[in-house]
C-alpha cells in the first residue's frame, strides 16, 4: 500500500489560529505554548520563549516589600526618571544600580501639607513631562508638577481622589486626559472659583459651561507646555497659574490664566461620539487614539485644536487592552477581537476571539525591540509576533534599555503543564473523508531529545476526539504512531520549553484504508 505524506509546517508559522469556525484543513494551531513565532526579513521562524529580563534583584524587591504578582509591579522609564509603581506605592528607581530609591511620600493635592496615601485602582497610565509626571490608576492621580522646584523649594509628590481622571498622554507638549467621573470632573475647589467670577465681565466666554461637568465620553487636553494641566487638580492654580503675579497686574480673579488659553484655543474638550467612559487615550503617529466604550476615535490636530474621526463603533471597555507606541498599537475590542491599528488609521483584524473573550481585566505590552506584544490577564499570556502564542508568564511591563536590549516583570501562577512546549494542530483529514491511518509523525528540529507526539482522532464530525499516547521521537526524528481514522490532530509536546527548540517542520505519513481513497487523484507527495 502507498504511503503518502504532507507537512504540517504552515500550521506551525500561523500561531494560533484566527478563526474557531474555520473549515477543516485550513491550517493553525488550537494549542501553541512557549515558543513564538517571529518574522525576520520576509520569513517567520519559530524560536524559543525567552523570558524577559528581570532588571531589580528579587534581594531589593523583598527589601522593598515589593511582592511581583500580575498586574504589579509596573516599570516606568520616562524622559529624565524611572518609576516603579504597585498599587499604592510608588518608588523612584536608579536605573544604572537598578536600586530602589526610598519610598516616594504623597500629598493631598487639596491640603498640600498633608501625607496622602494612594487609594488602589487599576493598571498605572503615565504621563511623561520631563521631570513632571502624572500617574493615573482610575482612582488616584499621582503628579508632580516642579512648582516649587522652580522658586527653589522642594517639589512634592501630589494624590488626588476628588477629580477622577481614568487615563491621559502626552502629545507633542500638550497633555491628553480622559476617562471623567461626571460627578467630579470639576472639584468643589473650582466650583467655588468659578461662583466667585461667574458675574464678572469682560472674560469673553460663559464660564458657566466650566461650573457643569466634564462627561465620561470628554477628552480634555491643556496648552502646549501644559502650564494649565494641573488647573484640574490643583484648584490654586486657577487664577494664576503655576508662576503667581503678585501684582495682579496680569492675571487675577477678573481675568483668569485660563482665560487666555480658551480663547485663544489652545486648552479645550470634546465629547466622543459615543456613550460611556473613555478608558485609553494614546499617541499613534500624529494623531491621539481615543479608546472608549462605545468605540473608539482619533483626534486630528487641526490649526491649534483638534478634529475628530471615528474610527470604529466597537469599543474597548478595559483599561489594560491597549498597549503600543507612538508607531503601532494592538488593542482588544469588547467582543475579545484582537486588532493592529498603525498612523494610516486603519484597524487590522487580527481575530482571535476565542483565546481573548474568556479573559478577565487584562494588561497588553509592547516589546518594541522585538516587535512583540504580551497580553495578559492573571492566569493567561499570550504573545503576538509573526503569529499568536501562549506563554505561562505574565508580563506586566516591558522597557526598552541601550543596545537593544529588553527588560521586564512578569509572574509565573506555575501548576502542571506550565513548563511544557505545546502544539496542537487544528483538525484535517487530507482532503479525503475515507478512513486513513497515520503510521508516524516526523520532527525537524535543532534537538528532538525530550520531544514526544500524539495525534487525536474521529470518524465523524459529530464525535469527540480520542487522544493517543505519547510517543518519544526517536534519534531519527521519528514518533510511529499509528492511528486510524478520519480527521486527525497532531500534538507534539517537551516538558521543558527551555530546552527545546521548537519543530521548524512536521510531516505526517499515511496510507489509504478506504478504497475510494486509493482509487481517487492526490496531489500528496508519494513515499516509495
Amino acid at each position: 500500500m502507498r504511503e503518502f505524506s504532507f507537512d504540517i509546517e504552515k500550521s506551525i508559522l500561523m500561531g494560533l489560529r484566527r478563526n474557531s469556525h474555520n473549515p477543516i484543513n485550513t491550517g493553525g494551531l488550537v494549542e501553541a505554548q512557549n515558543f513564538v513565532v517571529r518574522r525576520i526579513g520576509d520569513q517567520l521562524i519559530p524560536q524559543k520563549y525567552v523570558p524577559l529580563t528581570q532588571p531589580i534583584s528579587y534581594f531589593e524587591l523583598s527589601n522593598n516589600g515589593v511582592a511581583v504578582a500580575f498586574p504589579s509591579p509596573q516599570l516606568f522609564r520616562g524622559k529624565s526618571r524611572t518609576f516603579l509603581m504597585e498599587p499604592t506605592k510608588i518608588w523612584e528607581v536608579n536605573d544604572t544600580s537598578w536600586l530602589l530609591y526610598p519610598q516616594l511620600t504623597t500629598y493631598n493635592a487639596d491640603d498640600p501639607s498633608t501625607i496622602k496615601a494612594i487609594t488602589a485602582g487599576g493598571i498605572w497610565h503615565f504621563v511623561d513631562f520631563y521631570d513632571v509626571f502624572i500617574f493615573f490608576n482610575g482612582t488616584s492621580t499621582v503628579f508632580s508638577s516642579s512648582a516649587n522646584g522652580m522658586f527653589g523649594g522642594t517639589d512634592k509628590v501630589f494624590v488626588n481622589d476628588s477629580v477622577v481622571v481614568k487615563t491621559g498622554c502626552e502629545f507633542k507638549g500638550r497633555g491628553v486626559l480622559g476617562g471623567f467621573t461626571t460627578s467630579s470632573s470639576f472639584n468643589s475647589h473650582w466650583k467655588n472659583t468659578i461662583e466667585e467670577i461667574k458675574n464678572d465681565v469682560g472674560l469673553g466666554i460663559d464660564v458657566n459651561i466650566l461650573s457643569r461637568y466634564l462627561g465620561n465620553n470628554f477628552v480634555w487636553w491643556s496648552s502646549i507646555g501644559g502650564g494649565d494641566l494641573f488647573m484640574l487638580f490643583l484648584p490654586q492654580l486657577v487664577e494664576e497659574g503655576l508662576i503667581t503675579d503678585h501684582s495682579h497686574t496680569l492675571y487675577d480673579h477678573t481675568k483668569p490664566l485660563w482665560q487666555d488659553a480658551i480663547v485663544k484655543n489652545q486648552m479645550g474638550w470634546m465629547p466622543m461620539p459615543w456613550k460611556g467612559y473613555v478608558n485609553v487615550v494614546k499617541q499613534l503617529g500624529d494623531t491621539v487614539m481615543v479608546y472608549g466604550d462605545g468605540g473608539i476615535a482619533a483626534l486630528i490636530p487641526t490649526g491649534g485644536t483638534f478634529g475628530l474621526r471615528l474610527i470604529s463603533n466597537v469599543g474597548v471597555s478595559d483599561r489594560g487592552a491597549v498597549g503600543g507606541n507612538i508607531y503601532k498599537h494592538a488593542y482588544v475590542d469588547d467582543k475579545g477581537i484582537l486588532w493592529i491599528v498603525d498612523g494610516s488609521l486603519k484597524p487590522e483584524r487580527i481575530g482571535c476571539e476565542e483565546f481573548f473573550s474568556s479573559m478577565g481585566s487584562m494588561l497588553v505590552v509592547y516589546n518594541e525591540v522585538d516587535d512583540e506584544f504580551y497580553i495578559s490577564d492573571s492566569a493567561v499570556s499570550y504573545t503576538l509576533a509573526g503569529a499568536l502564542t501562549k506563554s505561562t508568564y505574565l508580563v506586566t511591563c516591558c522597557e526598552r534599555l541601550k543596545y537593544g536590549n529588553v527588560i521586564g516583570f512578569h509572574s509565573r501562577p506555575g501548576g502542571v503543564g506550565s513548563t511544557y512546549l505545546v502544539l496542537t494542530t487544528d483538525k484535517f483529514d487530507g482532503g479525503v473523508r475515507g478512513v486513513k491511518t497515520i503510521e508516524r509523525v516526523s520532527i525537524e528540529s535543532e534537538d528532538t531529545q525530550g520531544i514526544s507526539v500524539a495525534v487525536d482522532w474521529r470518524n465523524s464530525r459529530a464525535d469527540s476526539f480520542t487522544t493517543s499516547p505519547y510517543i518519544p521521537v526517536n534519534y531519527n526524528g521519528d514518533a510511529v504512531v499509528q492511528v486510524c481514522g478520519v480527521e486527525f490532530r497532531v500534538r507534539i509536546r517537551s516538558t521543558n520549553y527551555a530546552n527545546t527548540t521548537p519543530p521548524t517542520r512536521v510531516t505526517v505519513h499515511w496510507k489509504f484504508n478506504d478504497s475510494r481513497g486509493q482509487r481517487s487523484q492526490h496531489d500528496f507527495k508519494v513515499i516509495p
